[in-house]
């Protein structure tokens, strides 16, 4: 299953670009064009999803559904 993410990119000081993905605020890379920053955060979304999971199958976690 692909799940889609909102990435916003901006033009750093020095002339990087910068992304961070809206729904993983901890996802944060730079990249000198498009493509390369577009890369960048997928990998690094790819990595911050697969650490969730494993963490997720530790019995030690419950987790829990609430409506707010």
């Amino acid at each position: 299953m692909k799940c889609r993410f909102t990435v916003d990119i901006e033009k750093g000081m020095d002339g990087w670009l910068i992304a961070q993905c809206r729904e993983i605020p901890e996802a944060m890379t730079q990249g000198n064009t498009i493509e390369e920053v577009q890369k960048n955060i997928t990998e690094v979304i790819e990595l911050i999803l697969e650490e969730r999971r494993s963490k997720a199958t530790d019995s030690s976690i419950k987790t829990i559904k609430v409506a707010v």
